[in-house]
Order: C-alpha cells, then sequence, then structure tokens
C-alpha cells in the first residue's frame, strides 16, 4: 500500500516537473521552434490510438497571422501525438469560440505540430510574444559580427592616405 502510494506520487510529481519545464521556456526558446504564429481557434478534435501510440488532430480556423506565411486558407490542420503511459503529454480540447494564440511548425506532409503544450498560450499574451517576433527579426538582421553598425560607420575599409604611398 505505501509502495504503491509512493509510485502514485512519483508519476503525479514526474508530470508536474514536465509541466514546469513546459511553462518555463522563454518567448526566445519558444519562437525558435516555430515557423507559424497564429491566433485562432481549435475545432474538430479527434483522438485515437494505434500501437500504443495517442494521436490528435484539429483544425485551427486563423483570425490573425502574427509571424510566418500562410496560404489563402484560413484553416490549418494542427497534428500531435504521444506514446502511451507518459508524462508531458499533448492533448488539446476544442477551445469554443475562445482564441489562442498557436505558435506552430509545419511538417513535411503540409499540417502543423506544436512540440510541447507551452505552444498554445492565452491570448493576453499575444504583446509578449509580437515583442519577442520583433527581437528575433531584429537580431536575424544583424551583420555576421553579431553587433549593430555605429551611426556615421562606414560599411567599407578606411583606405590610405594619398600621400602615404
Amino acid at each position: 500500500m505505501i509502495r504503491s502510494l509512493f509510485i502514485l506520487l512519483f508519476l503525479l510529481g514526474a508530470g508536474s516537473a514536465q509541466a514546469d519545464y513546459e511553462r518555463r521556456l522563454s518567448t526566445a526558446e519558444l519562437l525558435a521552434q516555430t515557423d507559424v504564429v497564429v491566433i485562432g481557434r481549435l475545432t474538430n478534435v479527434k483522438e485515437w490510438s494505434v500501437d500504443k501510440v495517442d494521436y490528435g488532430e484539429g483544425t485551427i480556423e486563423v483570425t490573425e497571422t502574427l509571424m510566418g506565411a500562410l496560404s489563402d486558407s484560413k484553416k490549418l490542420t494542427l497534428r500531435w501525438s504521444n506514446p502511451q503511459y507518459t508524462s508531458g503529454r499533448l492533448g488539446f480540447k476544442e477551445t469554443g469560440k475562445a482564441e489562442f494564440v498557436w505558435l506552430l511548425w509545419r511538417a513535411q506532409d503540409g499540417t502543423f505540430r506544436v512540440r510541447h503544450s507551452g505552444q498554445k498560450l492565452p491570448l493576453d499574451q499575444k504583446m509578449e510574444i509580437v515583442a519577442g517576433i520583433e527581437k528575433r527579426k531584429a537580431e536575424q538582421t544583424l551583420p555576421s559580427n553579431g553587433h549593430k553598425p555605429t551611426s556615421g560607420a562606414s560599411s567599407t575599409a578606411p583606405t590610405a592616405p594619398a600621400d602615404a604611398h
């Protein structure tokens, strides 16, 4: 009995530790794993299991695109999977009329995925994500030396004075 209680507490703690890990990812870390950021609601959720793996699929009805290129379609297919009996599982329910910020990566088959539940965020975090996107863009436009050019600095190497020859 005590052993069973210990095992149960351990398993609950492991799941909680995974959830805490996911919540601790910074905006920059989340965006580094992201191809597309949209605002939308999840509909048409289906879940099934095959060979000890749980699968899920739903449709994100997009109302706004914050980052990344999408086709003209305002509906994206979201897919996820989990080995059974693991902690830190992905799973999504239909969101009804509630919209969320979704940080997605594009799979080779054209569908979209998330790596962990931390990539579905409440709408009140939109401004934080937009700021992270802007910071990421600014960092990607830095010269190869990683420093911003100073004002008035020449982009070419200085030349020797004419009388130095």
